[in-house]
């Protein structure tokens, strides 16, 4: 009789072992679970403002091939580069406006984008430009 108290003891302690190690490698689980999710949100928005980042590049470097010509002033005048397409949701608008300096415009590019369930982000680029 006493043997059996003994194997009981040794299969409960086994059964609560057990127990508490699921419980720890559960919850190691849904942590690591919850990481990851973060981490892949974080690298989407950062691929998002570097591909933001190249378009506001292009568009630049396409106003800069206009030598010789000055860019004409507008007002929040939209854009649409075929590769605004590679972002959910983008708009992007050029501004022109005289600049203090004469013979000078302040030229700014802006493009906001919006993932589905997600926060409004936008990127902005100023510059100058004139006739050389």
């Amino acid at each position: 009789m006493g043997e059996e108290r003994t194997g009981n003891r040794v299969g409960g302690h086994t059964l609560i072992s057990a127990l508490v190690a699921l419980f720890v490698i559960s919850t190691v689980t849904v942590f690591l679970t919850q990481g990851l999710t973060l981490m892949m949100k974080a690298n989407r928005a950062t691929q998002q403002r570097a591909i933001a980042s190249c378009l506001l590049d292009l568009e630049i470097e396409s106003l800069r091939a206009r030598r010789g010509r000055s860019p004409s002033l507008v007002t929040n005048k939209p854009l649409f580069p075929p590769e605004l397409r590679s972002l959910p949701n983008a708009a992007m608008s050029l501004t022109v406006r005289n600049a203090a300096l004469p013979d000078l415009k302040e030229v700014t590019l802006q493009l906001r984008w919006r993932e589905p369930g997600g926060p409004q982000r936008q990127a902005r680029v100023v510059t100058l430009a004139g006739e050389r």
